[in-house]
């Protein structure tokens, strides 16, 4: 059909123009393949940044970026599954991440305590105190999370269930450096 033969358009075409042009298609998949492909042949999503107003070719922007730029850009004033999205992106840059840790919506936060690039500094000295247990059970599933901060989860009595559990099994936790405490 028309739309299958537009997206093997997309995935073989060179020419950014070329792309550009068929980024305006009302077809959203056909909308995320340009975007893909897009970050692969040059640096035309930047024009596309400062025009594109469906929240779901954004994430997809942001799911794929490796620019620190873009992403900073997308961190800041977009929707919150965008800049959540921004927030689990492995290439969003530390300095980021570390605002996106105080966001005030639980979502994002989420994001960055699951994300295994966020800083373990990050996870546990912010993310392990957050208010909100979702938060603080993906901070004890993520293995960049210190092996300390897992024993603190693991022994915490006063802690949430879920989030114990999350903490011993993590692969990161193990039986030896429990029995030191």
């Amino acid at each position: 059909n028309a739309q299958n033969a537009l997206l093997f358009f997309v995935q073989e075409v060179e020419d950014s123009a070329a792309l550009e042009s068929v980024f305006q298609h009302s077809d959203l998949d056909v909308r995320k393949a340009v975007v893909r492909r897009m970050q692969e042949v040059s640096g035309a999503i930047d024009v596309m940044l400062s025009t594109e107003e469906d929240a779901n070719v954004l994430v997809s922007i942001a799911a794929n970026s490796q620019d620190s730029e873009q992403l900073r850009e997308l961190s800041e004033g977009y929707p919150i599954k965008v800049i959540a999205t921004v927030a689990s992106n492995r290439f969003t840059p530390t300095d980021i991440l570390e605002r996106l840790a105080d966001h005030p919506d639980k979502d994002i936060r989420i994001q960055v305590g699951s994300n295994p690039a966020t800083p373990t500094i990050i996870l546990d000295e912010k993310l392990s105190q957050d208010v909100d247990v979702d938060v603080r059970i993906e901070v004890a599933s993520n293995t960049s999370t210190s092996e300390s901060m897992l024993i603190k989860f693991a022994l915490d009595y006063n802690e949430d269930a879920d989030v114990r559990e999350a903490a011993v099994e993590n692969e990161s936790f193990t039986i030896e450096n429990l029995k030191k405490y």
